[in-house]
C-alpha cells in the first residue's frame, strides 16, 4: 500500500484527492493547501486524512511515499524539488516548471535520487489517442501535418 500526501486540494486537486482516494493500493493520508475552508472540506469528507497549511508537512511527513502536486503553476518546481529531495516519488500537474532549465534540474534530480517523477497529462494515456496513434502509424489517415482536438466532456 502506498502512502500519497497531496499538496493543492482546491479546483483540479479536489478531483485527484477523490480519484486517489478510491484506488485500493494506495492510501492518501495527508494534504495541504493554503485555503482553510477548502482544508475544512477536505477534513469533513475524509477524515482519516491529516490536513495542513503548511506544504512543508507533507513533504516532511515520514509516512509520505508520494507527492501528489496539484498548486498553481509558479509554484511547482519549488514544491517538487523538495518532494524530490526528501525521497519521495511525484506525480505534478502541467506544468512540471515555468522553465525548461528547471525542469530538467528535477528530472537530474529524480534520476540521482532514483524517483519517479510524472507529470499529469490528463490525455496522454486516452485509448483515443492510443486509436489515432495506430491509424497514423498504419498510414490510414496518409502523411499528417497537423491535428487539432477539442476535448468535450
Amino acid at each position: 500500500m502506498i502512502k500519497i500526501g497531496q499538496i493543492g486540494v482546491g479546483a483540479w486537486g479536489k478531483n485527484l484527492l477523490r480519484n486517489f482516494a478510491t484506488l485500493t493500493d494506495c492510501q492518501v493520508i495527508a494534504c495541504s493547501d493554503l485555503d482553510s475552508d477548502t482544508l475544512e472540506k477536505v477534513e469533513h469528507t475524509y477524515p482519516q486524512i491529516r490536513v495542513s497549511p503548511n506544504p512543508s508537512e507533507v513533504i516532511e511527513n515520514q509516512e509520505v511515499q508520494a507527492l501528489v502536486i496539484a498548486t498553481p503553476a509558479p509554484t511547482h518546481y519549488e514544491l517538487t524539488k523538495q518532494a524530490l529531495q526528501a525521497g519521495k516519488d511525484v506525480l505534478v500537474e502541467k506544468p512540471l516548471s515555468l522553465s525548461i532549465k528547471d525542469a530538467e534540474g528535477l528530472v537530474d534530480i529524480a534520476e540521482r535520487k532514483g524517483r519517479v517523477l510524472m507529470v499529469g497529462h490528463l490525455m496522454e494515456y486516452h485509448p483515443a489517442l492510443g486509436q489515432l496513434k495506430q491509424c497514423i502509424d498504419e498510414g490510414q489517415l496518409g502523411e499528417v501535418y497537423y491535428i487539432y482536438s477539442t476535448r468535450v466532456n
